[in-house]
């Protein structure tokens, strides 16, 4: 698994927490400022559209991540 796989499984668990994200951080996880490194590459929650995660692995433009809808 790549580091930006794994963080993409962290963003997949803190979207589904809402404001409770911090208390599944992994023990490895640096917090920042803006949200959590692991393994160099920074997420965190998007302050402008709620739901709505960032992926910063310092390469790529910004990658956006949100809850994927349910059928009903």
């Amino acid at each position: 698994m790549t580091d930006v796989e794994r963080a993409e499984k962290y963003i997949a668990i803190f979207v589904g927490l809402g404001d409770d994200w911090p208390s599944c951080a992994p023990v490895d996880g640096e917090r920042t400022k803006r949200g959590i490194r692991i393994d160099g590459i920074e997420i965190g929650p998007d302050t402008e559209q709620p739901g709505v995660w960032w992926l910063d692995d310092g390469v790529n433009p910004i990658r956006r991540y949100r809850q994927k809808e349910t059928a009903s």
